[in-house]
């Protein structure tokens, strides 16, 4: 599957979760969907815009599997920009600037 039709699949999925089942956390932006935990479906990667503060819902379709807080006080100067597979080490990568 290529990157555009995995990411309008995986946007679909976040839309789903922010409309029917699901509340995002509190204060935080979705920054991405991806595929995270490596069992080929959509994971969203959540920031809090006040904090920092960073956190991941692996999800199985429209469903909260686990969630997690990844990243505690991300210095706000710093943005999410990107996820991927950037070194090909096979797992999901942040790319911050």
């Amino acid at each position: 599957m290529t990157m555009n039709v995995r990411r309008s699949i995986l946007v679909v999925t976040v839309l789903l979760c922010a409309c029917c089942c699901c509340a995002r956390p509190a204060g935080a932006q979705g920054q991405s969907a991806y595929d995270f935990n490596g069992d080929g479906l959509g994971d969203i990667l959540w920031r809090n815009t006040t904090t920092g503060d960073v956190s991941m819902w692996f999800l199985d379709g429209t469903n909260i599997v686990s969630a997690t807080d990844f990243y505690s006080g991300l210095n706000l100067n710093w943005q999410i920009v990107g996820t991927g597979a950037f070194n090909n080490d096979g797992d999901t990568d942040i790319l911050l600037r």
